[in-house]
Parts: C-alpha cells; structure tokens; sequence
C-alpha cells in the first residue's frame, strides 16, 4: 500500500496540497499573540517605522522582564524580525501570518532534494517528504511566528546547495550555501553548530581549499553584524539573559520549561512527539552489517551536536523548548528515509500509526490547546498530575 503511494504522484501532490491549504488557514485564524510573536512582530515594526532593533520605547516592554528585554539592541540577530516588518508595511499583519506556512512549504521541498541529492533514489526523497509533511515539530512551528523554522530553511538550503557543489563543481553553488548558513546565522545563533559540518562535507569530498574560502566569504556580513551589536550593547552575547526567578514564578509556561522539564527532556520528547524518530535506532541496527552513507553519519552527528547544546543551555537555566531543536527534524527523517520501510507490511502499518499519532498531537497542540511549545500526550498527562 506505501509502495503504491509512493509512486502514486496525484496522490501525493493532492496530500502536500491539502496539508499546505490547512496550514495557511491555521496561521491566518490564529491569533499570533504569544509573546515571542508579538515582540518580533514589534521588532519588525520598530525596524520599518522607527529605524530602531530595540524594544526600548514601546508598549510592550511594559510587559517583559527589563533585565532580559530592556537593552539597546535585541539579542537576536535581524533577518526574522527584518522580513516580518518588510511584509507588515507591504501588506498588513495577515501577510505576515502567511510566512511559516511559506516557510514549510520550502522546507519540504528542499528536505525532498536534498534527500535525492545524498541517496540518488526517488523512493527515499519521496519517503522523507512524507515524514516532513506529518511531522508535528515543523507542522507545529508552521504556525508561529516564531524564528527557529526560518533558521531550519537556511540550514536545510546550505546542505542542499553544499551538495549540489559536489555535482557541478561550479563556485555558484558553494558561495549559496554560504549565503544560506549566513542567513541561518542572522536569524538565530544556533546554526553556527551547522558550519562544522558543513566544512567536514567539504573537506571529506575534497573541495578546494579556495572554494571554501568562498563558502566562508559570506560570513563577512555576520561578523559585520557582531561588531555592530557589540558597539551597541558593550559585549558580544550570543543568547539572551536567562530567565529570573521571579519570571519563572510569574509566568506558568516558563516554569514548565526552566523548572519542571529536566536535563533528558530533549532525548526523550523527540520520540514521544514523532515515534517515527524510533525507526532511527533500526537504522543503527542494521548499519552495523553494512557501509554508512558518510552523508548519514553526517547528519546524524550534527542531529546530536545540537541535541547536546540544547540539553546545555536547558541546564544552565534558559529552559528546554522543543521548537530550539526542530533544526534536527529534517535531517533524522531524511536518515529513516533511508531505510526499506515500504517493503515490510508490519513495519509500514506500525509508521502509519505513527503518522496517523503526528497528526492528532499537532491538531492537539496546535489547534485545541494552540499551545506556544509542542508537548507530548504523555508530558501533558503527567503535568496535570502533579
């Protein structure tokens, strides 16, 4: 039955289409007043109206903590907060609803050409397609104003056209992925996690020192950035302050994050919220009989890099969010992808079950609860129990 899907193209363009459709109308009726969205919606106005990326002088610093919010220049870099103010002037607030579900439109494609790229096989691109478009992290962050999905755009497109460098050779393409990881890094500091490893794909399929001196070329315009943010602000800080205590007890959701949420709360939650991450250990299984894709342990290891980092920043008092970490979803899925899952009937029902499970925990936290962090059936069962 998934073997007919897969190849079934009517079938699947009349799905991407209906997810996508759902999507925008989600975003458009929601009414985006977290306060994460409405401090970039603010600093998008502030960029355009007032040539100012601060939150000094408006309303809603009324409502924040002034150790964390009241500062000279926003600890964020600009592009997220620069696009949702480019599009507010153009066409109002409701064009600016209409970015994540955009967002994840180019997500999905981009996760199906890269996963060809790397595998060269239709049915894998395909499969990894599929898992994107009922994965509840990015179907979730699909509807929030929020910058880390726009960051995963940038990483997924600086592998994308990595790899399409290895094929042409030409310099176009190497100096688009550092365009790419650029724009991931101007929109939120965790993507210099990614710049290891893309070097590391470069070095191990043996690109010219001097083209990747062009990769690394754009990156000028982030260090522009830097000295910018340390002329205004006195230092260079690539996270906020972390939450005061009297933040966390005013404020339930920051208290679920910082306080309740503990150290192994990425390494589990990631399976609680897309089981379908579970077939990642069947992959390891079976790798160890057979040679691994270098791409696989590539993707793999920049998954765990920023797992770890997450896990750091989560103990050191910043809390533990799942949208920090949904630059790893693409990248684990394109690995399952991998794996023969449509030649195995019991292990093909058992994905549509996962998938069928995405689905109703995004409708679950998406819609009913419209919750800002996407939690699992059971984290929320045990939260109501204490």
């Amino acid at each position: 039955m998934i073997t007919a899907f897969l190849k079934n193209r009517s079938a699947l363009f009349s799905l991407a289409t209906v997810v996508y459709i759902l999507l925008f109308v989600i975003s458009l009726s929601l009414g985006h007043r977290e306060t994460d969205e409405v401090v970039y919606q603010t600093l998008g106005m502030q960029l355009f109206l007032h040539h100012s990326y601060s939150l000094q002088g408006t309303d809603m610093l009324r409502f924040l903590p002034k150790a964390i919010y009241d500062t000279p220049i926003f600890f964020h870099p600009p592009v997220f907060p620069f696009i949702l103010g480019l599009l507010y002037v153009v066409g109002g607030a409701y064009a600016d609803f209409l970015i994540p579900p955009l967002i994840f439109v180019f997500i999905t494609i981009f996760i199906y050409k890269l996963a060809f790229k790397i595998s060269q096989s239709e049915t894998t691109a395909v499969k990894a397609y599929v898992l994107a478009l009922f994965s509840p992290m990015l179907l979730l962050t699909a509807t929030k104003l929020h910058l880390d999905l726009l960051m995963t755009l940038f990483i997924v497109l600086a592998f994308y056209f990595e790899a399409v460098s290895f094929e042409t050779q030409k310099k176009k393409d190497i100096i688009f992925s550092g365009i790419c990881i650029t724009l991931a890094l101007l929109t939120r500091y965790t993507a210099i996690l990614a710049v290891p490893f893309l070097l590391f794909w470069a070095i191990q399929k043996r690109v010219e020192v001097k083209k990747i001196a062009l990769f690394f070329l754009p990156m000028v315009v982030f260090g522009l950035w830097l000295l910018y943010f340390f002329a205004k602000q006195g230092f260079i800080g690539f996270t906020s302050t972390a939450p005061t205590a009297e933040s966390i007890l005013h404020y339930p959701f920051l208290y679920l994050t910082v306080k309740v949420r503990k150290w192994y709360f990425y390494f589990t939650s990631i399976f609680l919220v897309n089981p379908s991450l579970l077939f990642l250990f069947w992959y390891a299984k079976k790798s160890i009989y057979k040679k691994i894709n270098f791409s696989v342990i590539l993707f793999g290891a920049f998954a765990l890099t920023l797992l770890v980092a997450m896990t750091i920043m989560g103990v050191a008092g910043y809390g533990f969010q799942m949208r920090y970490i949904v630059a790893v979803e693409p990248f684990l899925l394109i690995i399952i992808a991998m794996l023969p899952i449509e030649k195995n009937k019991s292990v093909s029902f058992l994905l549509l079950l996962f998938l069928v499970h995405n689905v109703l925990l995004f409708f679950y936290n998406g819609i009913i609860f419209q919750s800002a962090d996407m939690t699992s059936f059971l984290e929320r069962l045990v939260y109501h129990l204490h």
